[in-house]
């Protein structure tokens, strides 16, 4: 077996406690463990321990290295896990392009842990975004320059609407893109999910705890059908929610309406209508 050279190895899933890889892979191209690890009644080994240890710790394209069967020739060969930090520098924000440059390039049956945003992170920056290395890289804005400039596939200049860079046609923050060795044009690729676990919050006052938000917005069905005043508003509702236990669950925090907000460059957004505009509080209701 290989070594693993992750900075902070010992709480890598795919690691034993000497930091030694023992990835190897079935003949349908799962993940199994050389020698076992204790049952995780949790179910979110994956990520659970790698991110507990703290963004700051981890680089984009980590790679730890192991030697597993190929399931269609029964030869060893080497199977890589790459790990992609959500920063500033690895993700693009409310589009796809073929001209991006891929942060890992990998080979089939590879693993790629990759952290994800939520772009509505703004809408409580104490629980979601404050003490997050990353997260703070991509959510900065101030009246000079923005962490990512493109927030959408519309035009660079806002000449549509005057929103934005992009001008939030597209929303979702993207990390990556993740080039597949042998992958042509038109091929339809496999990716099989492992695990999934919530981002846990960086700021110490909520120390072990996991936040998402809704937006029930100018889009929706029902924004011009409410029944009681004001008739058409958004309204965003925050979330703790915690999946490292056998049953997830998920519990509102707090809800407020949407006000007119001003970004840093001195747009007034009067609806969510361009991503990362971090909301002041101070306009809002809880």
């Amino acid at each position: 077996m290989s070594s693993c050279t992750h900075p902070a190895h010992q709480h890598c899933s795919f690691c034993d406690a000497k930091g030694r890889l023992t990835v190897q892979v079935d003949g349908n191209g799962e993940a199994a463990l050389d020698t076992p690890a204790p049952p995780d009644p949790s179910r979110r080994g994956l990520l659970k321990g790698s991110l507990a240890a703290g963004f700051g710790t981890l680089s984009a394209g980590w790679v730890g290295s192991a030697m597993a069967k190929d399931a269609a020739t029964g030869a060893m060969k080497a199977v890589n896990h790459y790990y992609i930090a959500a920063s500033a520098d690895t993700v693009h924000w409310g589009y796809f392009s073929k001209s991006l440059k891929p942060q890992v390039t990998v080979e089939p049956g590879d693993f790629v842990t990759i952290e994800t945003l939520t772009h509505h992170a703004g809408d409580d920056f104490d629980r979601m975004i404050k003490g997050d290395p990353g997260a703070e890289s991509v959510f900065y804005w101030d009246k000079k320059k923005k962490g990512v400039i493109r927030r959408g596939a519309g035009p660079m200049d806002a000449s549509l609407f005057g929103r934005g860079a992009g001008e939030g046609l597209g929303v979702h923050i993207c990390t990556g893109p993740v080039y597949v060795k042998g992958a042509e044009e038109g091929d339809v690729l496999e990716v099989r999910i492992v695990d999934v676990a919530p981002r846990p919050s960086a700021n110490p006052k909520y120390k072990g705890k996991s936040f998402g938000v809704n937006a029930a917005a100018w889009w929706g069905f029902h924004f011009k059908e409410l029944i009681t005043e004001p008739k058409e508003r958004e309204v965003i509702t925050i979330y703790e929610s915690d999946a490292s236990s056998e049953k997830n669950w998920a519990q509102a925090v707090y809800n407020f309406q949407w006000t007119p907000q001003t970004d840093p460059f001195g747009v007034v957004h009067k609806t969510i209508d361009y991503p990362g505009v971090v909301v002041d509080h101070s306009t809002i209701k809880e």
